[in-house]
């Protein structure tokens, strides 16, 4: 094809082949992420399967079912705030764990798994036995591990002299799903990652002069 001015040009072709260059390198790059993921997953599976294998024992499921069971819904979290509240000193970290907590919830729970929608380790590998009912929800992030590191970074960033035995707790809530086959690992450090991040917002919004005000904490 020649242009007006007699130089020959190769434009419509040559666009052509390069579209399909992109298309073919686009579809290489997923085919790449998806062995890539493929065999994150594989991995992840055997380390549950190790746990199921090597660490599962009668007392081992009591402990691991009740501890998951005291971290639904952040519930043991939210009784531990209450009863900080009773102490005048403690308020302010109360306040800001119940802060903290609910940004985990609605940050994990409402906009991450929705989108993310991970389908569970139980749902991948249906011939575990479960201890637990299976959760209606999705995977990703653990909703347990989010609440619970975002209650004992809370009170890290508070100074309060009670975060390291919550953040021992945390740490085991967060096995306890690994344990129970409910999580994948990435879940679980996803959460620990955001409880810590939800834990410094609440300890930034419990420091607002507003709270002093509403409980009356003014010196």
């Amino acid at each position: 094809m020649r242009s007006s001015l007699g130089i020959k040009t190769s434009f419509p072709s040559k666009s052509k082949n390069d579209m399909e260059s992109i298309r073919c390198l686009a579809t290489d790059v997923v085919e790449v992420e998806e062995r890539g993921l493929e065999h994150i997953m594989t991995i992840e599976l055997q380390i549950l399967d190790f746990i199921q294998n090597h660490l599962r024992n009668n007392v081992m499921d009591a402990l691991m079912e009740t501890i998951s069971f005291l971290g639904t819904g952040g519930a043991i979290w939210i009784l531990l705030a209450a009863l900080m509240f009773f102490k005048k000193n403690t308020r302010i970290p109360s306040v800001s764990m119940c802060l903290a907590i609910g940004i985990g919830v609605v940050v994990c729970s409402v906009i991450i798994k929705p989108i993310v929608a991970r389908l569970r380790p139980c749902d991948v590998n249906t011939a575990v036995q479960l201890l637990v009912s299976r959760p209606h929800d999705y995977s990703f992030p653990s909703g347990h591990t989010t609440a619970a590191f975002a209650a004992a970074a809370c009170l890290l960033f508070c100074a309060n002299k009670w975060w390291p035995y919550f953040m021992v707790f945390a740490v085991i809530m967060a096995f306890s799903r690994l344990y129970l086959y409910v999580h994948f690992p990435t879940d679980v450090l996803a959460g620990c990652v955001l409880g810590f991040i939800c834990g410094w917002a609440g300890y930034k919004l419990g420091r607002l002069p507003l709270w002093e005000k509403l409980l009356n904490l003014q010196k």
